[in-house]
């Protein structure tokens, strides 16, 4: 910023700022700028001083400027004040000017009066003479400063200087001459003023000089000190440099001592980047598995668990895997687990689950398959990793402290040797330190998958039953994962009494609840039940998965309430099926399903899976409005449901589909033309990855279809291509896309024609795929040369687990070349060969594939009669195998030899869990045998021994085997005789084993004696759940006994005494048990006549029983008052969900007592009162009742007694009750009225689905009625109105509204009066109809127009399954037309034509139909008079149909010949699995002809040849057959 001077023309206020200029380092103002901006300027004052010659400067003082013209007087400085400020001027550099005034003092600047004034002119001698240097410039160099007024004496620019006093003597003499210049007197007291300052200088000098003097002695003193310094001085450097020295030295040191640190710090470092790189590893390892198991919704196993040795102090380091080890489940509590009060105050940290662990059987496989994840959980616990909420504690706390108060015994010996075990452990899975071994060891294994979690029970030797796995509950979280908490962490959120009511309302709508895994299941008739049940499923905290099926016609609002429920729920898993949707704006499709695709929105759910009868298309059409990645969506779709146009809609809504991962089509007749549509979705398909189109007859090019899809599909894991009639060339497609594809693991091609061509392009592709797993060629046509390829695919294959070939034509070749192959195999755990044609010798080649293989776990050897020598070899094999768990020999022929070898090898085997050894012939040798292996066997669980020929002597000794044995859960001695003495040395093992859980000793012959042994062994034993005594010749006495067992037992929910001969006062006694048993939930006393007193009694206990759900009385002659008193008792009990009064005397007054009981009793959803004697009045009564009650769903009123007036008071029942689905009333007299009253409550209700009004006199008026109510009722399913009177009229009605009626499915017209005009209105309907899919029209009078019109009628239907024509008056030419018909039809699945006579000719006819017809299963033909012409068509038909699996042709008259055509036909068929010639003349020559079929043929499973005379040589040639067939388990021939 500029610098400026401040001056004021004298006389006014205006300022004017004028610049400073620098010159020689000094700030002057030239006087030319002056007169620049002041023409006329006379000279500068500050306040009244004038300086002629300079003029001081002072910052921020205002200067007077005096023009030449102004008369003002100023005072003018003196000399000596001239001088005396001469210094101030050289020191500041700058022109000083100042001003005082007298009267204000001096002036400031004003900033809001300053003003530069320019562009005003002035010559004058000074214009360029700067002010600031007058007074301190020589003459010779300085420009003149004066004043051009000053006199010219005063000027120095040629003259000599002169001193300052001249200087002004000249200024006064010229002031003097001046006009006005100063006044003398002023000048000369100033001049006075300025001596006499002079003087006063002189003083001071004189002063100064003594005090210098003065200063120079001090300096002198000064000096001598600082002499003296130096030589300190110099001391001190000499000192100092000494200091460097040692300094350097220290340095030195101290430069190594940092190095050394440094070295050290980076070893630090590298250590600790190291620990954390490896703790981060596992932090991540840990992380992975918790996330991983929290998404494993299917599974009800807990997943989080760790394995110790069972003794660590006599820890064997040796030989680490001689140790025994333990499985102990955690209990994952955390903060999810915490109340909001928290009243329990106990910690929830993770902690071992109150349990005594499982022994580890085989530990060596086990760590093998499960160390990697054993080692993760065991060092999360030792370095406490936290993560995903679980809090690791210090090792003290790992087990509570209230388990030290009970009697785990394993837990308290664990608390002190927890930290050595662990070390222990770790150490044995990671042999370097134990953090540096973690990347090597956790980095490259993978999380538990589903199947190790099922696998995961084989390996433990102590089992709980039907419990869950360390007791602990599945549970879920805020955020919807799944983890597994004991009972105190579960009780904690834990609301007793709403879980009680809970339970309660589950039991009161016929559900179950198992609270360990959080699973629900039930069926749900009605609105109301659905509605009650959703009300406390919102309540609910501990369900975490529901299965619900909606069995009535459920509407949008129906399952929005559903949809409340499981919002406030915590229900991951759902499977809801929905039977009948009924809304009242069908375009809105948004609405009716909409709401599933909010349910599937929901933040909990995880899975989805919807069954849907129709409306498939529309359901997939709907997409949510926010996608969710973790819910995935499965469809099933109900069998016939999806039909003709509606394939090539589905497919076209699956190419864009964004929801559905699995979809289920099983048995809808999709075809050709089907999988050809659904193929073009999957290949731009994304989602889909499950597929089922089992039963749908797609055939080779629907199989090719579908492989071009695989080539391109990415998506799809899942294939169920069973029962499709594909045969090599349909195979040789799948393989050529199994070259290709890399994501399909399960392809199931089972029950087609696949032979060997199509087995070794199957093998081809084994030797390269890498991905499929699952591989089912069940019942198919393979024989040696494909067993043989497959053979050669298995030894290189590192993929496959299971491949299942039971029921083909495997021999010996392609047995042994399978064997060898599992030798090499190291990835097969399951293979299946059951029913294939093996003898026993071929067992040596599978026994010593066994003894060397290291991956099959479970065989099936069923049906092969491989008899003692085989059992020998196999036992060989068990010996030395260490992975086999399952094998199934039932129906081997095995005796006592092959039972004792089996018996030595299970005293060494320490892998196989379940052995099946029913219908062999061990007998009590055999038994005895086992018995002595089971004494030391420790992994065996489940043993059937049924049908064995087991007496009292085996049964002892089995007995003597279970009082030692801890692992035998499930024992089946059913079918032999073990009598009462075998019971009572069995009883006696049940006392003291406390493993088993489930016996069978059913057709055992056990008696009273037995009974009452096993009564008291019941008493005792806290185990056994399931006890089956059915089919034995228990009484009264043994009735009594277990009655009094019952009253203490408290683990038996299961008692089967079905079929004894227990009486009145056994049914008695056992009633009466429920007054104290609180297990038992259902009692069978079927037939046992207890009567009416000792009825009450048992009814007295139903009072304040708790338990039992199920109570079947059938035919007790119950009578009215033993009604009265069950009726007393139902309105207090809330248990009781299904009761069978049934033949039991019961009339008006039981009935009226039991609707009293009906209208407040809130659990009951089954009656049956069929077969009693209830009237008019009694129906009127249960009528009542109906209108109110709120539970039950089935009422049986078949056969009584009910007429007109009661079929009117159910009709008003009807038009209010809103939960009742099947109302029987078959076998009453209601009449026309009474369906004509029946008909007014059916376009009203919308509940009802089910009404049987067969043998009630009705007509065609009440046929009539009864249409006109199906024009608007949405909701019937089934109408059965056989056995009535109904005429061509009432058929014609009904005719009618099959047209427009969209829920009918069944409608059964057996037995009236229907003649062709009937028939012939019927077939216009089916027609059109798409929903009906039984139609019974036997025994009525159609002739043949009627039997023309229904054969061309379905030629146009397609949903029409099963139709019955028996006993019309149809000839044998009708069935051209019928053949026709089913050239084409491809719906019909049943066609029974039984008693027609068609003859030959007939049979000739619909021979040629089955040739292309790729639906029809069964065929009845019986009585027809087919010869053996008849029968020979028949055959070649079957030598090409691949649907047929029932034929019945019994009753005809079917000779030799015709039995040698059918011979031939089952040499190559693949489907026909019943037979029957009964009653036909086959003869000897047949039978042979048969029993020579039978030696090839693998599905034929009944042959029925009764009264053909084939004698002696007949029944001996079918005697050999069976020597080789697997696959027959019934024949008649007697």
């Amino acid at each position: 910023m500029e610098e400026t001077q401040s001056f004021r023309l004298t006389g006014t206020t205006e300022i004017v700022r004028i610049p400073i200029q620098h010159v020689d380092g000094q700030n002057v103002v030239y006087w030319k700028s002056i007169e620049q901006v002041f023409p006329g300027v006379k000279y500068v004052k500050n306040g009244d001083v004038a300086i002629p010659c300079h003029i001081k400067y002072f910052p921020g003082v205002v200067l007077d400027i005096l023009l030449s013209s102004a008369t003002e007087h100023v005072h003018v400085e003196s000399a000596v004040e001239a001088t005396s400020v001469v210094p101030t001027i050289a020191h500041n550099s700058a022109l000083t000017i100042g001003r005082t005034d007298a009267a204000a003092g001096p002036r400031t600047e004003s900033s809001s009066e300053d003003k530069f004034i320019e562009g005003q002119q002035v010559t004058s001698a000074l214009a360029q003479t700067p002010i600031g240097d007058i007074g301190t410039r020589s003459p010779s160099t300085s420009p003149s400063v004066l004043p051009p007024s000053l006199p010219s004496e005063v000027k120095t620019s040629s003259k000599p200087a002169l001193s300052f006093m001249q200087v002004v003597k000249l200024a006064s003499k010229k002031a003097n001459e001046s006009d006005g210049w100063i006044q003398q007197k002023e000048l000369s007291a100033k001049m006075d003023h300025m001596i006499k300052s002079q003087e006063e200088m002189k003083q001071l000098q004189k002063a100064f000089d003594a005090k210098q003097e003065e200063m120079n002695q001090l300096q002198k003193a000064s000096d001598a000190k600082q002499e003296k310094m130096k030589q300190l001085q110099k001391q001190m450097l000499e000192h100092q440099e000494e200091m460097k020295q040692l300094q350097k030295a220290s340095d030195a040191k101290q430069e190594e001592m940092k190095q050394l640190a440094r070295d050290h710090h980076e070893e630090m470092k590298q250590l600790q980047e190291k620990t954390l790189e490896q703790l981060a590893v596992l932090q991540s390892r840990v992380q992975s598995v918790l996330t991983q198991t929290y998404e494993l919704h299917e599974y009800p196993i807990p997943r989080l668990f760790v394995v110790l040795p069972q003794d660590p102090s006599g820890w064997n380091t040796m030989s680490p895997f001689s140790n025994k080890f333990r499985l102990y489940f955690l209990c994952e509590c955390s903060e999810h687990t915490k109340s909001i009060n928290n009243k329990t105050k106990i910690p929830h940290h993770i902690h071992f689950a109150k349990h005594e662990g499982y022994e580890i059987a085989r530990p060596s496989e086990f760590f093998q398959q499960y160390g990697s994840y054993v080692l993760t959980i065991l060092k999360m616990l030792k370095y406490g990793v936290t993560v995903a909420g679980i809090v690791m504690p210090a090792f003290s706390q790992l087990i509570s402290p209230d388990v030290l108060g009970q009697s785990i015994v394993c837990l308290k010996l664990l608390q002190d040797t927890i930290v050595p075990g662990v070390d222990q452990v770790i150490n044995l899975m990671d042999s370097e330190d134990a953090l540096e071994g973690v990347t090597g060891q956790v980095v490259n294994k993978e999380a538990l998958e589903g199947a190790d979690l099922r696998r995961l029970e084989t390996f433990l030797k102590d089992k709980d039953g039907d419990k869950v796995l360390g007791n602990l509950y599945r549970t879920v979280t805020d955020e919807g994962h799944v983890k597994w908490v004991c009972m105190d962490h579960y009780r904690e959120n834990y609301n007793k009494t709403a879980a009680e009511a809970f339970r309660r309302t589950v039991d009161a709508v016929g559900g179950s609840f198992d609270e360990n895994n959080g699973l629900v299941k039930m069926e749900l008739q009605s609105r109301v039940l659905a509605d009650q049940f959703s009300l406390a499923l919102g309540r609910a905290r501990s369900v975490y998965e529901l299965d619900v099926d909606f069995n009535w016609a459920c509407t949008t609002s129906d399952l929005e309430v559903l949809e409340r429920a499981l919002k406030t729920s915590r229900v991951s898993i759902l499977r809801l099926a929905i039977r009948q949707f009924r809304t009242s704006n069908l375009s809105s499709k948004s609405t009716q399903y909409g709401v599933l695709m909010r349910i599937k929105g929901l933040p909990n759910m995880r899975m989805i899976h919807v069954i849907l009868s129709n409306d498939v298309v529309k359901f997939l059409s709907i997409q949510p409005k926010t996608p969710s990645r973790l819910c995935k969506l499965s469809l099933e779709v109900t069998p016939e449901s999806v039909r003709g146009k509606d394939f090539a809609a589905l497919a076209e809504v699956l190419k864009t589909n964004s929801t559905l991962t699995t979809l289920n089509l099983k048995s809808n007749k999709i075809g050709v033309n089907g999988a050809q549509a659904l193929s073009e979705a999957l290949k731009t398909n994304s989602i889909l990855t499950t597929l089922d189109l089992q039963s749908n007859s797609i055939g080779d090019n629907g199989a090719q279809a579908l492989s071009e899809a695989l080539k391109t599909n990415s998506i799809l894991t899942t294939l169920d291509l069973q029962r499709n009639s594909i045969g090599d060339n349909g195979a040789q497609a799948l393989s050529e896309a199994l070259k290709t594809n890399s994501t399909l693991t399960t392809l199931d091609l089972s029950y087609n024609s696949i032979g060997d061509n199509g087995a070794q392009a199957l093998s081809e592709v084994l030797k390269t795929n890498t991905t499929l797993t699952t591989l089912n060629l069940q019942r198919n046509s393979i024989g040696d040369n494909g067993a043989q390829a497959l053979s050669e695919a298995l030894k290189t294959n590192s993929t496959l687990t299971t491949l299942d070939l039971q029921n083909n034509n495997i021999r010996f070749p392609g047995t042994v070349a399978l064997a060898l192959a599992c030798n090499k195999n190291s990835t097969l755990t399951t293979m299946s060969l059951q029913d294939n044609f093996i003898s026993s010798s071929l067992y040596q080649a599978l026994a010593k594939a066994l003894k060397t293989n290291s991956s099959l776990t479970t065989l099936d050897v069923r049906s092969y009669s491989i008899g003692d020598n085989g059992a020998q070899a196999l036992s060989e094999a068990l010996k030395t195998n260490s992975t086999l768990t399952t094998m199934d020999l039932q129906s081997n022929s095995i005796g006592d030899n092959g039972a004792q070898a089996l018996s030595e090898a299970l005293k060494t085997n320490t892998t196989l869990t379940t052995m099946d050894l029913s219908y062999n012939s061990i007998g009590d040798n055999g038994a005895q045998a086992l018995s002595e292996a089971l004494k030391t066997n420790t992994t065996l669980t489940t043993l059937d021994l049924s049908y064995n020929s087991i007496g009292s002597n085996g049964a002892q000794a089995l007995s003597e085997a279970l009082k030692t044995n801890t692992t035998l859960t499930t024992m089946d001695l059913s079918y032999n005789s073990i009598g009462d003495n075998g019971a009572q040395a069995l009883s006696e093992a049940l006392k003291t084993n406390t493993t088993l859980t489930t016996m069978d000793l059913s057709y055992n012959s056990i008696r009273d004696n037995g009974a009452q042994a096993l009564s008291e062994a019941l008493k005792t034993n806290t185990t056994l759940t399931t006890m089956d005594l059915s089919y034995n010749s228990i009484r009264d006495n043994g009735a009594q006994a277990l009655s009094e067992a019952l009253k203490t037992n408290s683990t038996l929910t299961t008692l089967n005494l079905y079929n004894n001969k227990i009486g009145s006062n056994g049914a008695q006694a056992l009633s009466k048990v429920l007054t104290t048993n609180t297990t038992l939930t259902t009692l069978d006393l079927y037939g046992k006549s207890i009567g009416d007193n000792r009825a009450q009694v048992l009814f007295e206990t139903l009072k304040t029983d708790t338990t039992m759900t199920t109570l079947d009385l059938y035919n007790n002659s119950v009578g009215d008052n033993g009604a009265q008193a069950l009726s007393e008792a139902l309105k207090t009990n809330s248990t009781l969900t299904t009761l069978n009064l049934q033949s039991n005397s019961i009339g008006d007054n039981g009935a009226q007592a039991l609707s009293e009981a009906l209208k407040t009793n809130t659990t009951l959803t089954t009656l049956n009162l069929q077969s009693n004697s209830i009237g008019d009045n009694g129906a009127q009564a249960l009528s009542e009742a109906l209108k109110t009650n709120t539970t039950l769903t089935t009422l049986n009123l078949k056969s009584n007694k009910i007429g007109v007036n009661g079929a009117q008071a159910l009709s008003e029942a009807l038009k209010t009750n809103s939960i009742l689905t099947t109302l029987d009333l078959q076998s009453n007299s209601i009449g026309d009225n009474g369906a004509q009253a029946l008909s007014e409550a059916l376009t009203t209700n919308s509940i009802l689905t089910t009404l049987d009004l067969q043998r009630n006199s009705i007509g065609d008026n009440g046929a009539q009625a009864l249409s006109e109510a199906l024009k608007t009722n949405s909701t019937l399913t089934t109408l059965d109105l056989s056995y009535n009177s109904i005429g061509d009229n009432g058929a014609q009605a009904l005719s009618e509204v099959l047209k427009t009626n969209t829920t009918l499915t069944t409608l059964n017209l057996q037995r009236n009066s229907i003649g062709d005009n009937g028939a012939q209105a019927l077939s216009e309907a089916l027609k059109t109809n798409s929903i009906l899919t039984t139609l019974d029209l036997q025994n009525n009078n159609i002739g043949f127009p009627g039997t023309v019109a229904l054969a061309l009628a379905c030629n146009k239907n397609s949903t029409l399954t099963t139709m019955s024509l028996q006993d019309n008056f149809i000839s044998s030419s009708l069935y051209q037309a019928l053949a026709k018909a089913l050239k084409t039809n491809s719906s019909l699945t049943t066609l029974d034509v039984r008693s027609y006579s068609i003859g030959d000719n007939g049979a000739q006819a619909l021979s040629e139909a089955l040739k292309t017809n790729s639906t029809l299963t069964t065929m009845d033909l019986q009585s027809n008079s087919i010869g053996d012409n008849g029968a020979q068509a028949l055959s070649e038909a079957l030598k090409t149909n691949t649907t047929l699996t029932t034929l019945n042709l019994s009753y005809n008259s079917i000779g030799s010949n015709g039995a040698q055509a059918l011979s031939e036909a089952l040499k190559t068929n693949t489907t026909l699995t019943t037979l029957n010639l009964k009653s036909n003349k086959i003869g000897v020559n047949g039978a042979q002809a048969l029993s020579e079929a039978l030696k090839t043929n693998s599905t034929l499973t009944t042959l029925n040849l009764k009264r053909n005379s084939i004698g002696s040589n007949g029944a001996q040639a079918l005697s050999e057959a069976l020597k080789t067939n697997s696959t027959l388990t019934i024949l008649s021939s007697e």
